[in-house]
């Protein structure tokens, strides 16, 4: 006999330690998963068949997540996968446990997160991750840049935690009262999203930093330009705290005008420069006219000149990963 529990988005419970084995069902009829560690390390998974893994062991956080079956670059329009987890009988009884996690709609993605393994406490954490709501451009920007990372063979390494520092200088005055400021950050929040990463810190930097809070994600753009028109642009900025050294993490700085002493910030630092000049976007430096973006603030569908500011934003998330 195997006992049953039904997780829903936000909970959690604890499995006994042992192996596992995952099974996927998708309304399309088929769905593949695969499991990814905190650590990025390689874990000894057996592949059952399509949508279905046998884990020996789990020794660090992890994340079961699911694609399209070969050939999709994304899930069609009403698609949802239902995941299912379940223990062998343990010694001293003869049931096994099963999990069944809510269905999740995952149409328009080209990955979704399915649910977190933690070993805690002699034991296995299961727990579904329920993210904040996004606004309707960030959804919008979210699924677009789903659409590009499942038409591009041989994925990048994508950052995990993402701070934002934006310039308060005098100069940047214009690109407040545009709203091109707070449109990007709303943007951002989306492209973040879709590769699975957080926008961990928000900051604005002029004479001193002050620090807007993150969530709800939804309203951070709002938050940040009211922020800004409450603290007026100064004289001079202090860039000497960002730095970025770490595995997969970024920092961008929202400027319209980069230093010129990148060399000394840490490989993970990027400038994401409001400017209609044209130019070259080098690996640290990328342009984005404001008009542009001032012109998408309250678009809900996407355009081309939307999808390339998420091409641009995905290509500032790229990291290169050190090996000890």
């Amino acid at each position: 006999m195997t006992t049953k529990y039904f997780l829903d988005r936000g909970g959690r419970i604890i499995l006994p330690p042992g192996p596992l084995r995952v099974r996927a069902e998708s309304t399309e009829g088929g769905a593949r998963i695969d499991l990814v560690r905190s650590d990025h390390t390689a874990t000894a998974t057996v592949t059952v068949r399509p949508g279905q893994l046998d884990i020996p062991v789990i020794d660090a956080r992890s994340v079961i997540a699911t694609f399209p079956v070969a050939g999709a670059p994304v899930f069609r329009a009403g698609a949802a996968v239902r995941l299912f987890l379940e223990t062998a009988a343990e010694p001293n009884r003869a049931d096994g446990l099963q999990v069944e996690v809510v269905q999740q709609d995952v149409a328009g993605l080209y990955r979704a997160e399915l649910v977190r393994l933690d070993p805690s406490g002699g034991g296995i954490e299961v727990s579904v991750h329920l993210p904040d709501e996004l606004s309707p451009a960030a959804r919008t920007a979210c699924h677009l840049a789903h659409e590009i990372l499942g038409g591009t063979p041989g994925q990048r390494v994508r950052a995990e935690t993402v701070e934002v520092a934006i310039d308060a200088t005098a100069s940047m005055a214009p690109r407040l009262a545009d709203g091109s400021v707070a449109t990007l950050v709303d943007l951002l929040t989306g492209v973040v999203r879709a590769v699975d990463g957080e926008v961990h810190r928000v900051r604005i930097i002029g004479p001193a930093a002050v620090f807007v809070p993150t969530r709800p994600v939804a309203e951070l753009a709002g938050r940040i330009g009211a922020r800004m028109r409450e603290l007026g642009m100064g004289i001079g900025r202090t860039t000497g705290e960002l730095s970025a050294d770490r595995d997969r993490e970024v920092v961008l700085l929202i400027t319209d005008a980069p230093p010129t002493d990148t060399a000394r910030r840490g490989r993970g630092l990027r400038y994401l420069t409001l400017t209609a000049t044209a130019g070259t976007d080098f690996a640290t430096t990328t342009r984005i006219d404001p008009e542009q973006l001032t012109a998408l603030r309250d678009i809900g569908e996407p355009t081309p000149t939307l999808r390339e500011i998420v091409d641009r934003l995905l290509a500032t998330l790229t990291v290169e990963e050190t090996r000890p």
